[in-house]
């Protein structure tokens, strides 16, 4: 079995790709470099074992060397599943696994937005209570909890008009 490559890092004339499955393993990256050598355009290969990583430098298209590396049984690429993740979906996604958590351990009655604006409310009270009324510390606690406050309920009146089938505008 052709075992699946991803690429790590490309640009002009570099091309990192990687092998999990055939990490540590010096004698197939060995086989890698040998076999790769003799595909046109390419000039030099690197290979890392322990990261099971190859770096090709090459004066080529990317195009021909997975080819090459395909009919040959050295390995083939992984089909493309699409861009990557940015920050806030990742942070989205693990807030949203808080979320249902939280809901399903307080029986639905709070969630990350109701925690954050009850933090941020009871940092701010803190706040007055140590008689730091001259800081912004409060009023920005309170600022902020305002705001996740509003989006949440924004949030649920959306939520409403999509349960009660309200059509958008133009779709009158």
């Amino acid at each position: 079995m052709v075992p699946e490559a991803r690429v790590v890092h490309s640009t002009i004339g570099r091309l990192r790709v990687r092998i999990p499955a055939k990490k540590r393993d010096s004698s197939y990256f060995s086989l890698i470099k040998e076999s790769l050598a003799d595909c046109p355009g390419i000039e030099n290969i690197e290979v890392n074992p322990l990261t099971g990583s190859a770096l090709v430098i090459h004066d080529t298209d990317p195009a021909p060397i997975a080819d090459y590396a395909a009919s040959n049984g050295l390995f083939r690429f992984k089909p493309w599943k699409g861009s990557r993740r940015t920050l806030f979906e990742s942070v989205e996604e693990v807030l949203g696994k808080l979320n249902r958590r939280l809901k399903m351990v307080t029986g639905g009655e709070f969630d990350v937005p109701s925690l954050f604006f009850t933090v941020l409310l009871v940092s701010g009270l803190y706040q007055i209570a140590r008689g730091n009324l001259a800081a912004p510390a409060w009023y920005t606690a309170f600022w902020y909890a305002f705001g996740i406050f509003s989006r949440d309920a924004l949030r649920n009146i959306d939520q409403l008009g999509n349960d009660l089938d309200i059509p958008e505008a133009g779709e009158y």
